[in-house]
């Protein structure tokens, strides 16, 4: 057996056994795709043919030899095939691709072993590892989880391993062929399953990521009600600081606290008391633009972050405090109960009120709790402008009668 090719053979060996032990050690990993498990039964299919074909070569049977690489290339295509369809979650029929490979298997080896005749087990061996490489070509080729320059090169070697398998007994018989076919077959095989690995470590990459950018949104998340928590805010507010050139526009940060929530809550249930707060948060994120930032601190406590607010532009703050106090005290209709809950306003401008995230919180909630307290000092017909409505929570259709009346 020339040199070269046995260097072919090592390095194809060893490239099949490493990436059978990526392949191992992925397999059970978090956020990665099934079909791990046939591949690397594929590769030590793979690997055992070309051992069988060092071996073989060098005690001088390589027609044996040939033949249990044969036998290996079809168990290689059918493990091949079955990975490939769990991975892109496409269904096949895997009882059928086994038993198609096994009956594949046992022609080959009586046309090899019992009765050696070359062309019925070079056709079968052909068709099979020809229609089945095909195949998987064409499952990633439909598949719309195939994206990327490597899944596009694994498409091209897959199609072009396939087509070259069918031209086996037809140029298997010409000694000038017969070397060069089997290298490019060594070369395309290894090449799939190269990139085979490479897809895996780079899903593996990408599935890392999004989980640790998922983990960091929920950090930074209210669970009740999806608005950012008070993490979230410390990370928009620099955010907002670092695009905000200074002098050229301001950022307000209105603290928003619900009046005669606590009624509620205590009267009601917390269930009926969490849909009052979902429901507000609701609102107040249809109130604010794409680029402002809506939080909930903790219990009845909201902060809106209002950014890109020129110095022309200020009148924009009042009018969205109305209509935020607007939104809040409309009424929220729960199970058979009308309840109406109110908002007292607190308002901090950056960096007129401070140029850090806690002096504004202080500010705005001080506006805040001077607001409330001068409401409660009022009467009903002295209602300021962020008037909480107070009334007790009415059956639904009571209400409704009420409004009509």
């Amino acid at each position: 057996m020339p040199l070269l090719f046995q260097s072919i053979l090592l390095v194809g060996i060893t490239c099949y056994l490493l990436s059978t032990l990526l392949f191992v050690l992925t397999k059970d990993m978090p956020k990665v795709r099934k079909g791990i498990s046939w591949w690397a039964l594929a590769s030590v299919a793979g690997a055992a043919g070309y051992f069988a074909l060092l071996v073989c070569g060098n005690m001088g049977i390589p027609a044996q030899g040939e033949a249990l690489y044969n036998l290996s290339l079809i168990s290689w295509s059918s493990f091949l095939l079955i990975g490939s369809s769990q991975w892109l979650k496409k269904d096949i029929n895997i009882r059928l691709i086994l038993g198609i490979s096994s009956l594949s298997t046992i022609w080959v080896m009586y046309f090899s072993f019992i009765q050696p005749v070359f062309l019925p087990a070079a056709i079968a061996t052909a068709v099979t590892c020809g229609a089945l490489t095909l195949y998987t070509g064409w499952l990633f080729l439909s598949s719309e989880k195939t994206k990327g320059s490597e899944t596009k090169a694994l498409i091209i070697v897959l199609f072009i391993s396939g087509l070259h398998a069918l031209d086996y007994p037809i140029l298997r018989p010409h000694e000038s062929f017969a070397m060069v076919g089997i290298i490019v077959c060594i070369i395309a095989s290894l090449a799939i399953n190269i990139i085979l690995a490479s897809i895996v470590i780079i899903q593996f990459k990408k599935s890392m990521k999004n989980s640790e950018k998922h983990a960091i949104n929920m950090a930074m998340q209210d669970p009740l009600t999806g608005l950012k928590n008070r993490l979230g805010l410390i990370e928009e507010f620099n955010k907002k600081v670092d695009l905000a050139p200074h002098g050229q526009q301001r950022i307000a940060l209105i603290f928003a606290d619900l009046d005669n929530f606590k009624t509620i809550n205590d009267t009601y249930g917390h269930e009926d008391g969490d849909q009052v707060l979902c429901t507000i948060a609701e609102r107040i994120q249809s109130l604010i633009r794409h680029n402002d930032v809506a939080v909930r601190i903790g219990g009845d406590e909201f902060v809106i972050l209002l950014s890109d607010i020129k110095p022309n532009d200020w009148e924009h703050i009042p009018r969205f405090i109305s209509r935020l106090i607007k939104e809040t005290c409309e009424p929220i209709t729960i199970k058979k109960y009308t309840h109406q809950v109110g908002a007292s306003i607190g308002l901090a401008v950056y960096p007129k009120d401070g140029e850090h995230l806690q002096d504004l919180l202080n500010c705005a909630d001080s506006s805040m709790y001077l607001d409330k307290r001068m409401k409660k000092q009022t009467t009903k017909k002295q209602i300021p402008l962020s008037i909480a409505n107070s009334a007790p929570a009415v059956p639904a259709e009571d209400a409704e009668l009420r409004n009509t009346q």
